[in-house]
């Protein structure tokens, strides 16, 4: 899942570079933080997050529960303009906007939702977590 989360996010950047839609970029990097998310808490105690992540009263598809849930568990803290940025995204990707949304292009042009300051975050955060999978393959 951890992986797979990698892979969303770089096709997402390689998708930004080209100048692809903006919504599906926003997609691909929301998909990417939430799999990346749920994988870090898979990877920390598997028997008690795997049956808790596809529920929508635990976690479903927010951002913003994963987050705050692997900062609690690693004694982080989500900055707050992080934090106001992930609940944007958030806001947009549990209810499935990014994919389907008909009205939201004239209120929402995808530049007004911003990601970098996400995306910066978790790419750190991948590296130290890839360091420590490397260091400890077995949690």
């Amino acid at each position: 899942m951890y992986v797979r989360g990698k892979q969303f996010i770089g096709s997402a950047i390689l998708l930004e570079r080209s100048q692809g839609d903006g919504y599906v970029v926003r997609h691909l990097i929301c998909q990417g933080i939430e799999l990346i998310l749920k994988g870090i808490l898979l990877r920390h105690d598997f028997d008690k997050y795997d049956p808790l992540l596809h529920k929508k009263k635990h976690f479903g598809h927010s951002l913003c529960k994963c987050a705050q849930e692997v900062c609690f568990i690693y004694g982080l803290k989500l900055h707050p303009q992080l934090n106001q940025e992930l609940q944007k995204l958030d806001s947009f990707f549990s209810q499935h906007l990014f994919r389907y949304g008909k009205l939201v292009e004239f209120f929402f042009p995808p530049d007004s939702i911003p990601f970098e300051r996400s995306v910066r975050r978790l790419v750190a955060m991948m590296r130290k977590f890839d360091r420590q999978i490397l260091a400890d393959p077995n949690p």
